[in-house]
């Protein structure tokens, strides 16, 4: 294991659909975050959450487009109308932030279903949208992050809807409760496969899933595939949720209600599965669901002393 380098860590931000349902976003189980963007009055709130979080110390956070998708019932012209929002809304937090040199992310999601492997696209339909949703964010965004990917096919699809737009890539991919993705593909097969697809990937990293799954997968990672990745200048990291276990088969718009949350997961508690993957060389550190602003600005605090 090369010696650890906190000097090398940057911070992403956490949930930003969780943290707007805590200031008052109604949970409509159709829309979810999207719903913050249908609806004007709730335009200052989503610039509020991104402000939060570039005030507690994020260098990369992401456009609130998760969910402006066909599943959550948005026309092809709404899903451009919506997610350029997006990318005007997070510009907007970034200036009222006084944060210039954060880097905003855009996120390119699942296009049906999270978790749901079985349920993603043909290439020929999913890839173009991916490029409308590329399109619509251009001009907004530093870095594409091919989030919450439940298997290779996801992630390829992703990454091809936008690669004509030659900007870094970042591929986080979601994992079942074994380790592996949660279409059974393994982790390093997985990492390798979209590292070889395309040089604008950056960064691999874990997200919307549990933290302790998330240090397994770490654990595993074998000298060779980090000689790898560092020798091609890819970086991991990871951005966990603070959800109980989401069972098999579950959806967002069949769930009547939102997951519950896990009670044991404060920013002391995260803190120490943060450091447990910085220990395995991550180097990006973030939260997905349920993971707020207080917890990043208790990351970047450990950061501070580690590197004083």
């Amino acid at each position: 294991m090369s010696p650890i380098n906190y000097h090398d860590v940057q911070l992403l931000d956490g949930g930003t659909g969780e943290e707007l349902m805590q200031l008052g976003l109604p949970d409509d189980r159709k829309t979810w975050s999207a719903y913050a963007l249908v609806h004007a009055e709730y335009h200052s709130l989503v610039r509020q959450v991104h402000q939060s979080f570039f005030e507690a110390g994020s260098q990369y956070v992401t456009c609130n487009n998760y969910t402006v998708t066909a599943c959550s019932g948005f026309s092809p012209a709404e899903i451009e109308q919506y997610t350029r929002l997006a990318g005007a809304l997070i510009v907007e937090a970034r200036t009222a932030a006084k944060t210039p040199h954060a880097k905003i992310l855009g996120s390119l999601p699942p296009l049906t279903e999270s978790y749901r492997p079985d349920l993603v696209l043909p290439a020929a339909e999913a890839v173009p949208v991916y490029t409308v949703i590329g399109n619509a964010l251009a001009p907004f965004v530093d870095v594409f992050a091919a989030e919450t990917m439940s298997c290779i096919r996801e992630a390829i699809m992703a990454i091809d809807g936008v690669s004509h737009l030659n900007k870094p890539i970042f591929v986080s991919f979601t994992l079942g409760k074994d380790g592996n993705l949660r279409s059974g593909e393994a982790v390093d097969t997985a990492i390798r496969a979209v590292v070889a697809h395309s040089p604008l990937v950056q960064a691999i990293l874990f997200n919307c899933c549990e933290p302790e799954i998330i240090t397994t997968a770490f654990a595993a990672f074998s000298t060779e595939l980090q000689a790898e990745l560092r020798f091609k200048g890819v970086r991991w990291g990871a951005y966990a949720n603070a959800l109980t276990p989401v069972p098999e088969g579950w959806t967002l718009s069949g769930a009547e209600t939102s997951q519950p949350l896990r009670e044991d997961m404060s920013p002391a508690t995260y803190l120490s599965f943060v450091d447990a993957w910085i220990q395995h060389g991550a180097t990006l550190i973030g939260g997905c669901c349920a993971i707020g602003p207080q917890h990043i600005s208790a990351i970047r605090s450990f950061l501070l002393t580690k590197t004083s």
